[in-house]
C-alpha cells in the first residue's frame, strides 16, 4: 500500500523522502528500475539518475501503491529506521512525543511509513490524521523519559552503568538463560508466523476468487438493472393505456348507470348490488379446504378429535340453551319443566366450556399469541419468551393472559423435545463457563465455543469409544461428536462451535451454518492445540468482548487458553449439555 493513503505527505516528511531518495546508490536504483514494474513503463533508463529519483519520489508521495522492493530500499536509507525497527508499537506510541523531540518528527514519521511491520505503518497514518501530531517537549526531559523507559536496551549497549557492574559467573549464567528463553520463544513465534503467512496465503486467494466473483455479479447487476429499467418502461407505457381506456370505460359505465337510476329506486338498487357482488364472491374452497384440514387433524390426532366432537356437542348445547331460554322469556304460558331443563342446559355447557379450556374473556391479542406459540420453532420460541415479559411489563397482558401464555409455551418446549431450552433459566450474573454456554444457547448473550476434538472423545470413552476393541477414535467416533454439537447449537444463532481434530491432511467442513470442523494437517505432536490457540488469538483480536470457550482435559492447552482470555471447561462438564 502507500505511504500514507489517506491524504498528502507533509512537506517536511517529503523533504526528508527526497533526502533518502537522494541518498541511495545508484546501484540499487537501477537494479530497483529493472524490477520494479512502476519503472517499465514511461521509457525510465538506468543511466539517468535524475530521472529515476524523481520517479522514486513521485511513487513514493503518490496515491497509488508503493512496492515493497521501494519500500525496502527507502527503508535502508531511512536514519531512524534502525531505532524503528528495535521497539514495539506499544513503546512508540508509549513515547511518541519523546522521540519526535529527540529524533526529529518528520524522520520519525518517515522510518515508520516505510516500516516492514503493518501495525507500525497503520500507527503512523493514524498520528498523521491528527492535530498536532507531536506535542513539543523539552529536549532533556524526553532524554531522561528516553533513558528510564530503554534503560534494558541501552544497559545491553554497554553504557557506563552497566560498564560499572562486575560480571559474575552468576550474572553470566542468567544472561545467557534469558537470551536462550528468548531465541526458543522466538522460534515458536517464527512458526506460528509461518502458519500465519500460510493462511494468509490462502485468504488471498479466496479474496481474488471472491473479486471475481464480485466482477461477475456486478457484471450480471448491471444487465438486471438494464432489464428492470426496460420492464419499468413497459410497465409505465401498460399503465397509462390502461388509466386511459379505465377513464373511458368508467365514462361509459357512468352512463349506463345514470339511465338505469332514472328508473330504479336508490334506496335498494345499491344494497342490492353489493350484496349480489359478496355473494358472488365467496370464497368456498377456503371453507372446503378448512373443513378438510379439520377433519384430517381429527383422524390424526384422538385428542383433536375429541375436542372436536366436545366442540360439535357443545353448540348444539348453547343453541338449545339458547331456545330454551328465549321460550321462557316469551311464551304465554311457560311449561313448568323448561326452567329444569335450562339449569341443566347452563351447567353442561360450562362443564364443556371447562374440558375445552375455554376462557371467558380471552383477548384477541391472547388468542393470536396462544396461536402462535404452537406452530412456534425453538428459536421462535425464545424470542416469544422476550416478547411475553416486554408485553407483561407494560401492561398489554394481565397477570391470568401471561399465566395462560407461560404455560402454553412451556408445554410446546415440552412437545418439542428442546433438551437444552427447557434447562431453568441461567441468571444473569451467572459468569462460570457452564453458566455463560447455557445462556449462550437460551439466547441471552453471544459465545464462541472451541472443542478439542480428539482430548474429548478421549475424555467421554463412555459415550464415542467401543467398549471393546480398538481404542482409536474412529471416523464415526467423530461424527458422532460432531452431531452432538451441531445438535446442540445449530439452531441457536446466538452460539458458535469450533471442532478442531488432527488429521495428516487440513480440511474444514460446516455441517451447520454455525458449526464448523477443522482437521489441523501437518506433522508432529499438539496440531490441533495450536490451531485452538491460533483460533482464541484470532477471535479475541476480532470478536470483542464475545466470551469464547474452551472444552479440553488438556491441563496445559486449557493453561495457555486462559492466558490468552478464554474460559474453559472440562469434557466432564461439558457432557451436562449433550
Amino acid at each position: 500500500m502507500s505511504l500514507h493513503p489517506d491524504s498528502r505527505l507533509t512537506p517536511e516528511i517529503e523533504d526528508e523522502l527526497r533526502r533518502v531518495i537522494d541518498a541511495g546508490s545508484a546501484d540499487d536504483l537501477a537494479a530497483l528500475a529493472h524490477t520494479d514494474p512502476a519503472f517499465q513503463g514511461g521509457g525510465f533508463r538506468a543511466s539517468n539518475m535524475a530521472a529515476l529519483r524523481a520517479r522514486a519520489c513521485q511513487l513514493a508521495t503518490g496515491a497509488a501503491p508503493v512496492s515493497d522492493a521501494l519500500r525496502r530500499q527507502l527503508a535502508a536509507r531511512s536514519l531512524n529506521r534502525p531505532l524503528v525497527g528495535l521497539l514495539s508499537t506499544g513503546a512508540l506510541a508509549d513515547l511518541r512525543h519523546e522521540l519526535a523531540a529527540r529524533f526529529g518528527g518528520p524522520r520519525l514519521l518517515l522510518a515508520m511509513l516505510v516500516d516492514e511491520r503493518a501495525e507500525v505503518r497503520e500507527l503512523a497514518t493514524r498520528w498523521l490524521r491528527q492535530e498536532p501530531v507531536f506535542v513539543a517537549i523539552d529536549p532533556e526531559a524526553a532524554a531522561t523519559r528516553l533513558r528510564e523507559a530503554l534503560a534494558r536496551l541501552l544497559e545491553g549497549a554497554g553504557t557506563e552503568a552497566a560498564a560499572a557492574t562486575p560480571v559474575t559467573r552468576e550474572a553470566w549464567q542468567d544472561a545467557r538463560e534469558n537470551l536462550e528463553q528468548q531465541v526458543r520463544d522466538v522460534r515458536v513465534e517464527a512458526r506460528r508466523l509461518k502458519g500465519v503467512d500460510d493462511r494468509l496465503a490462502r485468504n488471498r486467494e479466496q479474496l481474488a476468487a471472491c473479486e471475481r466473483e464480485r466482477d461477475e455479479a456486478q457484471t450480471r447487476a448491471t444487465e438486471a438493472e438494464s432489464r428492470a429499467r426496460a420492464a419499468i418502461r413497459e410497465r409505465e407505457a401498460a399503465q397509462t393505456e390502461l388509466a386511459r381506456e379505465l377513464r373511458h370505460r368508467e365514462e361509459r359505465l357512468l352512463a349506463a348507470v345514470e339511465t338505469r337510476l332514472a328508473t330504479e329506486a336508490a334506496s335498494w338498487l345499491a344494497p342490492a348490488h353489493a350484496t349480489e357482488v359478496a355473494a358472488a364472491a365467496l370464497p368456498g374452497d377456503l371453507l372446503a379446504r378448512a373443513a378438510e384440514a379439520l377433519a384430517r387433524q381429527a383422524a390424526t390426532d384422538r385428542h383433536s378429535g375429541n375436542r372436536r366432537i366436545l366442540s360439535a356437542r357443545r353448540e348444539e348445547i348453547a343453541q338449545h340453551l339458547g331456545e330454551v331460554r328465549d321460550a321462557l322469556v316469551n311464551a304465554l304460558l311457560p311449561l313448568p319443566e323448561l326452567a329444569p331443563v335450562e339449569r341443566e342446559l347452563a351447567a353442561e355447557l360450562q362443564r364443556l366450556d371447562g374440558l375445552l379450556n375455554r376462557t371467558a374473556g380471552r383477548s384477541p391479542l391472547e388468542e393470536q399469541l396462544a396461536a402462535r406459540l404452537a406452530c412456534a420453532t425453538l428459536a421462535e420460541l425464545q424470542t416469544l419468551r422476550a416478547l411475553l415479559q416486554q408485553l407483561t411489563t407494560l401492561g398489554v397482558l394481565d397477570a391470568a393472559a401471561s399465566a395462560r401464555l407461560a404455560a402454553a409455551r412451556e408445554q410446546r418446549l415440552r412437545v418439542a423435545g428442546a433438551a437444552v431450552l427447557s434447562l431453568p433459566d441461567a441468571a444473569d450474573n451467572d459468569d462460570s463457563p457452564a453458566g455463560i454456554l447455557r445462556r449462550a444457547l437460551l439466547g441471552q448473550c453471544a459465545a464462541v465455543l472451541l472443542v478439542d476434538g480428539h482430548n474429548v472423545l478421549f475424555g467421554l470413552q463412555g459415550r464415542y469409544l467401543p467398549p471393546q476393541g480398538a481404542a482409536v477414535p474412529t471416523g464415526a467416533s467423530r461424527m458422532r461428536l460432531v452431531g452432538d454439537v451441531t445438535r446442540l447449537v445449530g439452531e441457536r444463532p446466538t452460539c458458535r462451535a469450533w471442532i478442531v481434530f488432527d488429521g495428516p491432511t487440513r480440511s474444514e467442513s460446516t455441517p451447520a451454518h454455525n458449526v464448523r470442523v477443522t482437521y489441523s494437517g501437518g506433522e508432529g505432536e499438539n496440531r490441533a492445540d495450536a490451531a485452538l490457540l491460533d483460533n482464541i488469538r484470532f477471535f479475541r483480536a476480532s470478536g470483542g468482548d464475545i466470551p469464547i470457550l474452551l472444552v479440553s482435559n488438556d491441563n496445559g492447552l486449557l493453561a495457555s487458553a486462559r492466558r490468552l482470555g478464554a474460559r474453559t471447561l472440562s469434557a466432564l462438564e461439558f457432557s451436562a449439555f449433550l
